[in-house]
């Protein structure tokens, strides 16, 4: 198998491993969309997360569509990216671990003509995945009690045409994308069970900006903003009620609440030379049109302010050596009983050169949270990999 048949069986693998898989079992997960993502991997994990200001030579940059015109301009660049993470709950003094894993990245971009970058690349948006038994005390009865199981599994994820334009100092953006997904929520009472299945859809775009100023050779300074508007998920959703008893189902298409990728917007900062870059940036979504389902349910807006380092070591014109640390803090979307969590994360991580021009980048995460003691705690340390690799276009060659 060469080495363009390899990224071309990466990248099928990897789009059924996104649109399958989740990465969380968090009965939290069961309100909304489920447990939002990032897509982020390798150098943009384990500096914290940040992306907005963030451009480089040979990373794909996603979040910020305006970042692609970073890319050597003489290069095509393929990226995967995966993460395992281990899981902590906690709630009333009991506590449970499980694993999880998923890709986080599929892409692939150039330059296509002197001003014009694209990249095409598949992300998981959001992860659905808990398994919950439940006693319930039964009124009317002397301690009577009735067990009820719950699982949901599933989740959205995005096939994303990004495409930048290059003009002077100025890039300007734009993604334009296809959300799918499917996600499945049960309960499974007595030998009777309802199972609830949501297919989602909708198509989506969002817009991003850069420019830069040069300080000295070798050192600028980069801002960057991100737009991203509301956009209702169009859903066909069914109800299956069986009983194992007598042998009876009922299927039928049921309304749940109106579900929406948040309008967003967010803006940063980057201060980079040949030797160390440091970027800081800030994004606020908009997740109060969202309706639930439940009346113990609500959604809030949400902030989140991250900042990364990132210096090189060794031959940094040929051979350099990543290493990177950064840190990120902001609430959930998903507001239990009136009471929010504060959700944070601090981050490390290297990238080496395997090959001219490729890079393997690798990030670990600790995530924490602030929640109200009635609520459920998580914590987890999560594993990023990265590869990244590129090679020069019979374009260039030719030139």
């Amino acid at each position: 198998m060469n080495h363009k048949q390899l990224i071309l069986f990466l990248f099928l693998g990897g789009v059924c491993s996104i649109s399958a898989q989740n990465t969380t079992n968090s009965p939290v997960s069961m309100f909304g969309i489920g447990d939002i993502t990032t897509g982020e991997s390798g150098k943009y994990a384990g500096m914290g997360g940040v992306s907005i200001a963030m451009r480089s030579g040979n990373y794909l940059n996603m979040i910020n569509p305006a970042g692609l015109t970073g890319v050597d301009s003489c290069r095509l660049v393929y990226e995967v990216g995966g993460m395992a993470a281990v899981k902590s709950y906690i709630q009333s003094g009991a506590k449970n671990t499980s694993v999880v894993g998923n890709v986080t990245n599929l892409a692939l971009g150039c330059r296509v003509l002197p001003y014009w970058y694209m990249a095409l690349g598949v992300t998981p948006v959001s992860s659905v995945g808990y398994a919950v038994t439940m006693e319930q005390n039964v009124e009317g009865t002397d301690g009577s009690s009735l067990s009820s199981y719950f699982e949901g599994t599933g989740g959205l994820y995005r096939v994303n045409l990004g495409q930048a334009i290059k003009l002077g100092r100025f890039s300007l953006g734009a993604n334009l994308s296809a959300i799918l997904g499917d996600i499945t929520y049960s309960e499974t009472q007595s030998g009777a069970s309802i199972t609830e299945e949501s297919s989602m859809r909708a198509f989506y775009a969002d817009f991003g900006m850069q420019y830069t100023i040069p300080i000295r050779k070798y050192t600028n300074l980069y801002f960057g903003l991100v737009y991203g508007y509301h956009q209702k998920l169009y859903q066909d959703n069914e109800m299956t009620v069986s009983n194992t008893s007598s042998s009876s189902e009922i299927v039928e298409d049921v309304r749940f609440g109106k579900k929406y990728l948040p309008q967003y917007i967010g803006f940063g900062t980057t201060l980079g030379s040949r030797r160390w870059t440091v970027s800081a940036e800030y994004k606020y979504l908009q997740w109060d049109k969202m309706e639930s389902d439940y009346s113990t349910i609500s959604y809030r807006n949400q902030h989140r302010a991250s900042i990364g380092l990132e210096w090189l070591t060794g031959d940094i014109w040929r051979n350099p050596w990543h290493w990177m640390i950064g840190a990120n803090v902001g609430n959930s979307y998903v507001v239990i009983k009136h009471h929010n969590t504060i959700n944070y994360s601090v981050t490390a991580g290297f990238g080496v050169p395997v090959m001219q021009g490729s890079t393997f980048s690798a990030g670990l995460r600790y995530d924490g949270q602030k929640a109200h003691s009635s609520l459920q705690r998580e914590s987890s340390f999560s594993f990023y990999i990265n590869l990244s690799f590129s090679e020069i276009t019979n374009r260039s060659k030719i030139r």
